[in-house]
């Protein structure tokens, strides 16, 4: 009888919540996946892309996600994976989290031996982006995601740090 009770505050509880505010919700399994890939030299990425499923949002829908505006993403990111020199490259998920409707991905040959760049196209029209992230040796330094119609008034630049160095 307790547990039936705990059972019914719980399902009360989350009842009350708003919409899309529940603790659990599952997860219906998605449409499809696909790749979107490039390569240079010892250098791979590969943008996993889900469709997700109909009426299914990570977030409540007036978020901003680069790529829509006041609606869900019809296509996310699942995972970038990075590698080079056969080695794989740290990617956080904060780097494509919010990075909606990807249509393209493009590896920008390296300026010099440490660093390159991998340009994530996406959106369309008026919600069209470019998220530029920028490696290092061991992982991710630094994501500038911007309009594309207006690149220099609408972006976003965020720096990482990790303590990797002394890991590998």
């Amino acid at each position: 009888m307790k547990n039936f009770l705990h059972f019914k505050q719980s399902l009360l509880f989350a009842l009350s919540l708003p919409l899309g505010l529940c603790f659990a919700q599952a997860t219906p399994a998605p449409k499809s996946e696909s790749a979107l890939s490039a390569k240079h030299a010892d250098i791979s990425v590969s943008v996993k892309v889900i469709a997700s499923a109909d009426g299914v949002c990570l977030h409540d829908a007036s978020s901003y996600v680069w790529g829509s505006e006041g609606t869900c993403p019809k296509n996310r990111i699942s995972g970038i994976e990075v590698t080079r020199a056969g080695k794989a490259l740290f990617v956080p998920i904060s780097a494509f989290a919010d990075l909606g409707n990807p249509s393209k991905v493009t590896l920008k040959k390296p300026t010099n031996s440490k660093y390159f760049t991998v340009l994530v196209s996406g959106g369309d029209a008026g919600t069209s982006y470019q998220a530029k992230l920028t490696f290092g040796a061991l992982y991710l330094k630094q994501r500038r995601v911007e309009s594309s119609s207006f690149p220099e008034d609408a972006f976003e630049v965020t720096n990482f740090k990790f303590n990797l160095e002394n890991n590998r």
